[in-house]
């Protein structure tokens, strides 16, 4: 849900291989979403260049790494959990105001402060935002409207509402 949220899809690599004419053919497929692998373990083989590592270590931490057995706790938040959704590249490089990031396409639109607070809204919350959110929305990028719009973002992400709906 991160991946979508941010309008920022991941570049997964996942190693797969098929027989075809009694040869067994390997190749890398290039996914955008962790919901599109077929076995999520093929993510922790390190690749150079590819977010693989910190995909995998992500999903270990949501109870995501393992789909053959289900995990016993697998409804409790983890301090682990936490800490991923705070400081994991995951997540802190698909709130910047770079590349096609939501933010930075926000940014690049010429829309109001207004409606890029409802568009980060209602794209990670899918809801829009009350009165006094907007207030706090615009007290945050007073100083400075990039940083500001990454904040609101991040801080969008690390919401309750957002870690128990998505």
């Amino acid at each position: 849900m991160v991946a979508e949220a941010t309008g920022a899809p991941f570049s997964i690599k996942e190693a797969r291989s098929t027989i075809n004419n009694n040869r067994i053919e390997k190749f890398e497929e290039p996914l955008s979403y962790v919901s599109q692998l077929y076995d999520p373990s093929t993510v922790k083989i390190y690749r150079p260049g590819t977010e693989n590592n910190a995909i995998f270590a992500f999903m270990q931490a949501y109870y995501q790494a393992e789909r053959t057995t289900p995990p016993v706790d697998k409804n409790v938040a983890s301090p682990v959990q936490a800490m991923m959704m705070m400081t994991s590249p995951i997540v802190t490089t698909r709130v910047k105001a770079e590349g096609t990031t939501r933010v930075a396409n926000l940014l690049k639109s010429g829309k109001s402060d207004d409606q890029i607070i409802e568009e980060l809204f209602l794209s990670t919350l899918s809801r829009r935002p009350k009165t006094e959110e907007v207030v706090v929305a615009k007290r945050v990028m007073a100083t400075d409207k990039t940083i500001g719009f990454e904040d609101l973002q991040w801080a969008l992400l690390n919401t309750t509402e957002f870690l128990v709906n998505h």
